[in-house]
């Protein structure tokens, strides 16, 4: 073999498990997916809608099922608001889907949101949302919440 080809046939197999390896993120997008649910579930089960609404950017749009949208964390802060006046809120992130980068994440998961109204039985929602987050300011920001509900008597 001459050294030419060697040479090609070492550039060629670099390149070939340079092209195979996965991108090395700062941040994998499955571990953002996780903390965003960390915090959700936090803030729902406190009953925090400014901690809700935060987790929002300044201009997000929430798509609820009957068609309805809020827009900008003021009206996010009021649907939440309105959950959390139905009684005790608890929500549970199932599985899911997280693909991105450093900077932007879409995420699908599924969910399950309990609300207990004082001296009632629990009212269990279950469904899927599929989410598009983004980092500003060094910040995970939900841009895009978009869900599906199904409503389950507890």
């Amino acid at each position: 073999m001459t050294a030419f080809r060697r040479i090609s046939f070492v550039v060629l197999a670099m390149l070939s498990v340079a092209m195979s390896a996965s991108p090395g993120f700062a941040v994998e997008p499955t571990d953002v997916a996780k903390q965003m649910a960390i915090r959700m579930a936090d803030a729902v089960a406190k009953g925090d809608v400014d901690a809700i609404a935060a987790l929002y950017a300044k201009d997000a749009v929430v798509m609820f099922p009957s068609g309805k949208t809020a827009s900008g964390r003021d009206e996010i802060r009021e649907a939440n608001a309105a959950n959390q006046k139905a009684g005790k809120n608890e929500l549970k992130f199932g599985g899911g889907r997280a693909l991105g980068d450093d900077r932007q994440v879409n995420v699908i998961w599924t969910w399950e949101l309990t609300v207990t109204p004082d001296g009632k039985e629990p009212i269990v929602s279950k469904g899927r949302s599929l989410l598009y987050l983004q980092k500003v300011d060094n910040q995970w920001h939900i841009v895009f919440d978009m869900f599906q509900a199904v409503q389950i008597k507890g």
